[in-house]
């Protein structure tokens, strides 16, 4: 019976480990998560930005010292921001497509 006490008296504890050294054991690395701290060289440029990337903004060329958007308090009309989600994806967006009403005299 699995609830039953094994011969040194102690109950069982869980699925039993195979002897032996486990290949994917990471507990003495320094850093166990080291490949996911490393950025990406070569981003896919299909991909929103990391909303935590350094990037300069690419709807503001100018200075880093003058105000944003120099003169003008907002972007050039019509300028596209690799940061904003798709308008099928934002939830703040209106829809794209009207919603389907529901087809009750069927």
């Amino acid at each position: 019976m699995p609830n039953e006490p094994t011969e040194s008296g102690s109950p069982a504890t869980g699925f039993p480990e195979p002897p032996g050294k486990d290949p994917e054991d990471r507990t003495h690395d320094q850093d166990p998560h080291h490949v996911l701290n490393n950025p990406a060289t070569d981003p896919d440029p299909t991909e929103w930005p990391d909303p935590y990337d350094r990037r300069p903004d690419p709807r503001d060329p100018g200075e880093a010292d003058e105000e944003p958007f120099g003169d003008d308090a907002h972007p050039t009309p019509g300028a596209i921001s690799t940061s904003e989600p798709h308008p099928d994806q934002d939830i703040e967006a209106n829809p794209v497509k009207p919603r389907e009403r529901d087809k009750l005299d069927e």
